[in-house]
């Protein structure tokens, strides 16, 4: 049986790279600090964001990826917002200003850091 999501990811746009990674939160106008996001998943459309700050739909929000080799922030708009439980959000962000160039660009810079971050997670033993 297909769970929801992977039904909602297959029928998708973009493919999705399913990544957990820390990242800030700023507005984009004034660059005033609005928190800190997890991020869910990646596609070269946007991500999945899941944070305590509360951010208004169609809003422009900078987001700084921790362990991303990017230099400065990514420019993306709220376009999903969705409570998940007390004070704390589901965002979906989509990029703004990138060309198709960039976004191949910082596609293959998340899939860097997935695969960086695979190589560094603890390995389970199979012994029983």
């Amino acid at each position: 049986m297909i769970g929801f999501e992977d039904r909602t990811y297959r029928r998708r746009k973009h493919q999705r790279l399913p990544i957990v990674v820390l990242c800030d939160i700023s507005a984009h106008d004034t660059g005033e600090i609005l928190g800190k996001g997890c991020v869910l998943n990646y596609s070269r459309g946007g991500l999945a964001v899941i944070s305590p700050a509360e951010m208004a739909w169609d809003s422009l929000v900078n987001l700084t990826v921790d362990r991303l080799d990017h230099e400065g922030f990514i420019t993306a708009k709220i376009v999903n917002s969705r409570p998940v439980m007390d004070g704390l959000f589901s965002y979906g962000i989509e990029f703004d200003g990138l060309n198709p160039l960039k976004k191949i660009q910082m596609e293959r810079r998340f899939k860097k850091l997935f695969r960086l971050l695979l190589s560094s997670a603890p390995r389970t033993s199979r012994e029983f």
